[in-house]
Parts: C-alpha cells; structure tokens; sequence
C-alpha cells in the first residue's frame, strides 16, 4: 500500500481512514456532460434527494455566549494572512458578471454558504483566492438536470493560485480536447458551462461560469464574447496584484483525485455508496493542485445504483491545519456549536461539531488544529442524525 494510505498521527488517528491509496496519474477529462460539470469545481456535484426551493439564506454571524462556551478550551488555528489580497468583487465585478449571470450576488463561501467542505479552503490555505458570485444555491445542492421549483446554480467562479505558471502550463498540455484555455459548451441538462485557465503573471486564474438556459441568448455563442471580456478584466486584477507575482513555497507534486473506498460509511447507509470520481478521467486542474498544495483531500460518494449526472450522498474531506475555517463557520452560524459529539482518538483540545438540516447532516471536527469534514445525505440514511456520528466514530476509533 503506497505510503500516503499509511499516514497516521501518534495518537492513532488516521486521515485518510476512507482512501484505499492515492492515484497520482495524470488523467484526461472524459468527453460528455459529466466531464463538463467537474471541471467547473470540486463542489460542482449535486446533493442527491435535494429539491424544492433552494435553501434558505444564512444566519446573521454572531457568536453569543452559549457559542463561546461550546467552543471552551478548543484550539483553532490561526487564518491564513489576505494581506493585499484583491477582493472578489475587484476581480469578478458586478458590470460584467450580471452580463454573464442575472440576480446574482458576492457569496463568501466560508461563512455564507451552508453546504461547503475543506476542499473550497485549499486555494486560500495556499495562499490563493476563491470567489463565487452566485444566486445562492451551492454547487453540490444544484439538481440536475432538474425541473421546475428544483434549487438549480447560476454562478461565475474565481480560483487564483500563486507561482503556479508550471503547474498550469502541465494542466494545459493535458488537453486533448482542441478546446484551447477558454471555451463554452452546452450540455443535455440544460447548462451552458464556460472555463478559462490562463496565466495572470506567475499565477493561475481558473474562471467559470455555469447558468441554467432559461433565454435564448444563453447558448455558448451567445456568451463566449461576455465572458471572454470577463477573464480579461480578472487577468489584469489578478496580474497587478500580489498574488500575480508571489513566491510561494510549495513542493511540485502529481496531483489528482484519491482512491476512495466506502467500507465505513456503507455501514449506515440504507444502500451500498461508492466513489463518486471511480472511473473517470481527469485534467490536473487547479482545484487538485490546491488540494495537494494544502496537503487536503476529499472523498465524494453516490449510490452504487445511479448512473448518469454525479451525485452525491456523503462527503468526506480534510484540510491540514484549516481549523481556523471551523471558528469562522461557527461565527457565522454555519456549524451548531451546541450540539458538540464526543469521538474516540479526540484530545483536550479538540471537538466534534454535528450540524444537521432538512437534507444531511455534517460533522466537523477539529483535531490537532487540522479540520475534518463528513457529511451524509437524509435520502442514503434517514436517520441522519446518529447515522453520521456512527460513521464519525468508526473513523476515529483506534
């Protein structure tokens, strides 16, 4: 078993209890709709069992005393220095964006949208930038393809990672396609998808747009030309910035996406789970070299039954030393620090936070300063509540 699959802290702990090995080939991204969806991000999945309206707005941020107390002797990192760094607005700003996407707004991914893991803090934990103007539905409760009164996304999309002109040019000369760094396609769900990854000084700018077909206009023609101006305008941003020159230490790895196996999470879900991403091919994209820049990782499940459009019913994802994120999300209101688990392999200093709504629960744990996520959908287990502390508990026991 390679060694990655064999990292574990002193105490027992092992992060990647649910990664069978990680698969470091590099890949090419399969042709089709699917393919479409995943290179926009690694959220761009949608919640399977997810439906209605699209959920409601986020709580005003607030820490009261009942949420100090819940948080008592629990040791949060410290968040990472955006000093200089440019605002997503100044980047993504609302003159072109509402060319692009109509009623939509700057989205803080952190602490305003509910449903989001590790793996969106892996750009900012490198010394980067992540930015959503969105409609407010998240990436993974998006249904598709979708009808009527389903949560459907409309969103453009910034990912900036510093002195990564390498690791851009690599992502590029995997292209097969003939697509070229900036292109818009269609797909049979009714999407019009657009990705740019272009060079903005040292660094690399991955810019995306996703919107529901509901005009005429909005066909990959209709919008090629809008969002191309787009990019331009966020080259310029991000190459006059900081972060179009930064240095940052990092090791040249070979990224992509992990090996995961369901075993543990199997044990409380009404129906057999299976890696989401198995079978698939894959760029090297930016999100993967920002998760294995921050030393991160996620693991996506579906039902071994579905086929078609990805979906997911559990999550599981890490981020080395992202504690701070916890802290924030608590602030926020964004993880009930009231309902506070113990696990087995947790030391004086850590904690469990579980945080359930009308559709999946989630566990947040913070251990030796790093954050752990799993997440698990009410449609694979409908008791959602214990189920997700049970899957939680069998992986952190010794």
């Amino acid at each position: 078993m390679p060694r990655d699959a064999e990292r574990t802290h002193s105490d027992g702990y092992d992060p990647a209890m649910d990664i069978s090995m990680r698969d470091r080939r590099a890949r090419t991204v399969t042709t089709g709709v699917v393919a479409a969806m995943l290179v926009v991000g690694l959220s761009g999945c949608s919640l399977l069992g997810v439906g209605g309206p699209a959920p409601s707005s986020s709580p005003t941020p607030t820490s009261s005393p009942s949420t100090t107390a819940a948080t008592d002797g629990v040791r949060f990192t410290e968040r990472p220095d955006q000093a200089g760094m440019p605002a997503c607005t100044s980047v993504l700003p609302a003159g072109l964006t509402a060319r692009l996407v109509p009623a939509v707004a700057d989205d803080d991914l952190l602490t305003e949208q509910e449903h989001m893991d590790p793996s969106a803090m892996a750009a900012p934990a490198s010394g980067g930038l992540t930015c959503s103007i969105d409609n407010g539905v998240a990436a993974m409760d998006s249904v598709y393809p979708g009808t009527q009164g389903d949560p459907m996304r409309n969103a453009v999309t910034a990912t900036v990672l510093p002195d990564a002109s390498e690791a851009l040019d690599t992502f590029l000369g995997q292209d097969s396609s003939g697509s070229g760094p900036v292109w818009c396609a269609a797909t049979d769900a009714a999407r019009l998808l657009c990705q740019a990854d272009v060079h903005a000084g040292s660094a690399w700018l991955s810019v995306g747009l996703e919107r529901v077909q509901d005009a005429t206009d909005v066909t990959p023609e209709g919008m090629r030309d809008r969002f191309q101006a787009l990019v331009a305008h966020a080259t310029t941003a991000v190459q006059d910035s900081p972060l179009g020159s930064a240095e940052v230490p990092h090791e040249t790895g070979d990224p992509g996406p992990s090996t995961c196996i369901a075993t543990r999470v199997d044990t409380v879900t009404s129906t057999p789970l299976v890696d989401t991403n198995a079978g698939t091919d894959w760029h090297d994209d930016i999100s993967w070299v920002a998760l294995e820049r921050a030393g991160a990782d996620v693991c996506d499940f579906r039902p071994a039954s579905e086929q078609g459009y990805a979906t997911v019913a559990a999550r599981y994802g890490t981020l080395p030393k992202g504690s701070w994120a916890v802290r924030a999300r608590i602030e926020a209101g964004l993880v009930d620090a009231a309902d506070r688990i113990q696990l087995d392999g947790l030391g004086a200093h850590d904690a469990a936070f579980r945080t359930c709504d009308d559709t999946l629960c989630t566990v947040d744990v913070v251990h030796g300063g790093d954050w752990t996520r799993y997440l698990l959908a009410t449609s694979v287990a409908p008791d959602t509540s214990a189920a997700i502390e049970s899957w939680a508990t069998s992986s952190f026991d010794r």
